[in-house]
């Protein structure tokens, strides 16, 4: 009994553990050669989303500024006598980031997204600091009514119509 307790049981599971490790696939990569495969739903850095016509789709309503929980996007937004909006700077600091896409999924227009850019280290942090958008107007919205909408102002024109006559 007193033997068993000395026997290197642990030395020998160890090398089990090796022996079987040997003749496994190899399950790195030789990385600058050969990159990875990212999943589609895998979160990076954000990124301007733009439509087919290479136009950008934030309107300035600073929503994404608000949701990021690190306070790393800054939207400078002029308002003109018109009431129009233009982007004076879209600020976004990737160093402080923390790919959690909160601004992503609180965007009404689908204005941003996360990119695929996995490489994201630099040397000079001035290079993690930069402008997403900067001096361009904001994109308007081609407004439709709801059917509820119009539906529920129909019948309170009925309603409004039916008094006056009474």
């Amino acid at each position: 009994m007193f033997l068993f307790r000395w026997f290197p049981s642990g030395m020998f599971r160890s090398l089990g553990v090796a022996f079987k490790n040997l003749f496994r696939r190899s399950i790195t990569i030789r990385y600058p050669h050969v990159r990875a495969h990212i999943p589609e739903r895998a979160r990076w850095a954000v990124e301007i989303n733009y439509d087919e016509d290479g136009m950008h789709r934030c309107t300035a309503c600073r929503i994404c500024e608000k949701e990021c929980p690190n306070h790393l996007i800054d939207i400078d937004v002029a308002l003109g006598e018109d009431r129009s909006r233009h982007i004076k700077r879209w600020y976004y600091r990737r160093g402080g980031c923390m790919m959690c896409g909160l601004c992503v999924e609180a965007c009404p227009t689908d204005a941003i997204k996360m990119g695929h850019d996995y490489e994201l280290a630099h040397a000079n942090p001035d290079l993690l600091e930069y402008d997403l958008l900067t001096d361009v107007a904001a994109y308007k919205r081609a407004r439709t009514p709801r059917p509820a909408d119009t539906a529920a102002t129909q019948s309170q024109n009925q309603r409004g119509e039916s008094n006056r006559d009474a």
